[in-house]
């Protein structure tokens, strides 16, 4: 009997585990924390910018 008692305690923690990584990558996309592959870093000003959310300063138009 003691092995079952193994096996379900290491079922427990390897559910818990999948549970934290699930967690922590779905926070980390919400986020934008991921890494990109092969894309390089976006400009979040400059991107703002083109899309009209902010005015660039001394901008007359």
């Amino acid at each position: 009997m003691t092995w079952l008692r193994v096996l379900t305690a290491l079922g427990i923690l390897a559910v818990a585990a999948s549970a934290v990584l699930v967690f922590a990558l779905c926070t980390a996309a919400a986020r934008g924390d991921r890494g990109r592959r092969g894309e390089p870093e976006r400009d979040l000003r400059s991107e703002a910018e083109r899309s009209g959310l902010i005015r660039r300063v001394g901008d007359d138009g």
